[in-house]
């Protein structure tokens, strides 16, 4: 049977990645076939249809220093080929070496980039050490534009295609998903600590604190019911609990009942929390991936240029797009306001469109089962 390792963010507590991880499991079953074997870059594996057939690469706790390290190697020699399932995963020469040693352990594939994101570089270290893994996969599917002219100018001879993020793909998995505009209730807040966690200027956090506190007092009470914060990444040091606590104290001084949503490992029940919402202020970018999908009028906070260029590709106008930290709280508390009435501008892009270019992601490859077998027949070791 092929073994496949899916490589990628996995495992961490972010309702994002366990999304990309659900669409990856879906989508290796179309590239490769069904008779696969799914490993995944994890210690824990969230829980979706088909979560079950995937086995997590290592254990949670080390029994010794490197054993993560070590199993990780081991899978991918045992693995015919490695599949990169959506994220932004291909940027630093520390990470990227690291894949780039995977590559070397794992069969010949063929190897598969899909849905992913390339770059910023902050070198040009960073730019070769990316070159030289892109140059060992079989077709990649990227989920912006600025990526796609990267793939083409450090690896023209790997076929590779403008596609979408995978995560439209959960629409496919979410047998039972409510009707868009059933029973919608309350505006929805997605926030992260952007800065703590990479970082940055954590003066960014406190002027973000301070104008979403602008925000929520000048909002018209008449329309909201209550606010739904939601965690999308529920690590204890680098979640979200920590903002949408500070936020709930300022929602409530400002008489606006709340309510805590925290991080659940089930990516497609947490589409559904979404789909029940009349309206959504996101700062995580698959927050408002999933209000696009279900139809939640949704008002983003740009902290990264990933951002803005998925709300160009679905068509997003610029009057739903604020800067994560430089906003107007009156004009973002009116962009609010206008998602809550229904009168905000939606996206051009059909959601349709959306699910095929994110089908594009895995083409039907072809493999040879008996690879690995000739490899270890050669006397080639893991490690």
């Amino acid at each position: 049977m092929t073994r496949i390792l899916l490589n990628g963010y996995y495992g961490f507590q972010n309702t994002g990645d366990d999304a990309l991880l659900a669409a990856a499991v879906l989508g290796a079953r179309w590239a490769y076939g069904a008779g696969i074997t799914l490993t995944a870059r994890a210690s824990t594996i969230p829980t979706f249809p088909g979560s079950r057939l995937v086995r997590a690469a290592y254990p949670t706790a080390q029994r010794w220093r490197g054993e993560r390290r070590v199993r990780l190697w081991l899978e991918a020699f045992r693995s015919r080929a490695i599949l990169f399932g959506g994220g932004s995963v291909f940027h630093s020469r520390d990470g990227l070496e690291k894949v780039e040693h995977l590559l070397r352990l794992a069969g010949r594939g063929p190897h598969l980039g899909a849905g992913v994101s390339i770059g910023p570089f902050r070198s040009a270290a960073d730019e070769q050490a990316c070159a030289r893994v892109l140059r060992r996969l079989t077709f990649l599917g990227l989920r912006d534009v600025k990526s796609t002219e990267i793939a083409k100018a450090l690896a023209p001879g790997v076929p590779s295609e403008l596609t979408f993020d995978l995560a439209p793909l959960l629409l496919v998995l979410d047998r039972d998903r409510r009707v868009p505009g059933e029973g919608r209730r309350g505006l929805g807040l997605a926030l992260c600590d952007h800065e703590r966690f990479t970082n940055g200027d954590l003066r960014r956090e406190a002027a973000r604190r301070e104008r979403l506190g602008s925000v929520l007092r000048a909002l018209d009470r008449d329309l909201v019911e209550e606010i739904v914060l939601i965690d999308f990444n529920g690590h204890p040091h680098k979640g979200d609990s920590r903002i949408h606590t500070e936020i709930r104290t300022m929602a409530e001084q400002a008489g606006i009942p709340t309510r805590l949503v925290p991080y659940d490992p089930r990516p497609l029940e947490v589409l559904r929390t979404i789909a029940g919402l009349r309206a959504m202020l996101a700062m995580r970018l698959h927050a408002a991936v999933f209000g696009y999908l279900v139809e939640t009028p949704t008002v983003m906070l740009a902290y990264h240029p990933k951002c803005q260029g998925w709300a160009e590709q679905v068509g997003i106008s610029d009057p739903l797009i604020h800067d994560s930290v430089d906003f107007d709280p009156v004009q973002l508390a009116a962009a609010v306001e206008l998602a809550l009435r229904g009168r905000a501008p939606v996206a051009t892009l059909p959601i349709s469109a959306a699910l095929e270019r994110a089908r594009r992601n895995f083409p039907r490859l072809q493999t040879d089962p008996r690879e690995t077998e000739d490899r270890r027949a050669a006397g080639e070791q893991p490690l």
